[in-house]
């Protein structure tokens, strides 16, 4: 079981318990979701990686909760131990594609 995180705690305006309560409840149904869709494979692509990564260091976004790029790094790795989460890396050459491209 892959495992989910919510930070609520440490809230230091009351304006924000709201939010922090919405959160909860984002999460509460992304895990029901995720628990019901027993027989799905989840992918990853390097775009949902790096959000992933993005939102859990980003303090605006985690609060107090905001982890270090290291524990990012850790909780990304520990998702990818549920069996029905996996990495789909690029096909090969598309880096050389995507630099050609782009500049």
């Amino acid at each position: 079981m892959a495992t989910w995180f919510a930070g609520t705690s440490g809230l230091a305006c009351p304006a924000w318990k709201p939010a922090a309560n919405a959160l909860a409840a984002c999460v509460e149904a992304a895990r029901d979701w995720f628990d019901q869709s027993e027989d799905e494979q989840f992918l990853l692509c390097r775009f949902t990686q790096l959000a992933l990564l993005r939102f859990l260091t980003n303090k605006s976004v985690m609060g107090r909760d905001a982890k270090t790029m290291a524990a990012a790094w850790e909780i990304y790795d520990q998702c990818l131990t549920e069996e029905r989460i996996a990495f789909l890396a690029e096909p090969q050459g598309t880096d050389p594609k995507l630099a050609a491209n782009l500049r």
